[in-house]
């Protein structure tokens, strides 16, 4: 796992990061201490490391998070099933990361749907209203 630099102080004794997150600062680098530069190394190797998955297509920018709420207007059923967001996985067969949702009832039992993290905000919403707006567009035959 991946160290949080943005929250740790290069130095425990003086507080370096506020006068670095300062452009008008006089303050000079602590004198005694010397560890803005194994700091800021470490901020440039975790740069590195996201840059390179992100070139691989390892890194993902999902469009809503685990445990959301999501709304899925479905015309044919005339209605808009609720659903949770119970993970991401990247579907082989479509070539494309989608949002797994469990829903509300699509049958007796409950199941899981995927949606394309691309038809985000057309095939399933993160607010209601949206998603019966959407629902009443497909019924008239238009898209959102």
């Amino acid at each position: 796992m991946l160290e949080i630099l943005s929250n740790m102080k290069p130095c425990k004794t003086c507080d370096l990061t506020a006068s670095m997150m300062d452009p008008y600062s006089t303050n000079d680098p602590c004198r005694h201490c010397k560890k803005i530069d194994d700091w800021n190394q470490a901020c440039l190797e975790k740069l590195k490391r996201y840059e390179n998955a992100e070139e691989k297509g390892e890194l993902i920018y999902p469009p809503c998070k685990v445990g959301d709420q999501v709304f899925l207007p479905i015309d044919f059923k005339n209605r808009v099933y609720t659903g949770s967001v119970v993970g991401f996985e990247y579907a082989v067969e479509r070539k494309e990361w989608v949002a797994k949702i469990q829903t509300d009832g699509f049958d007796l039992n409950g199941r899981f749907v995927w949606e394309a993290f691309a038809d985000f905000r057309k095939s399933f919403f993160l607010d209601s209203a949206e998603a019966e707006k959407a629902l009443r567009l497909q019924q008239s035959g238009q898209h959102a």
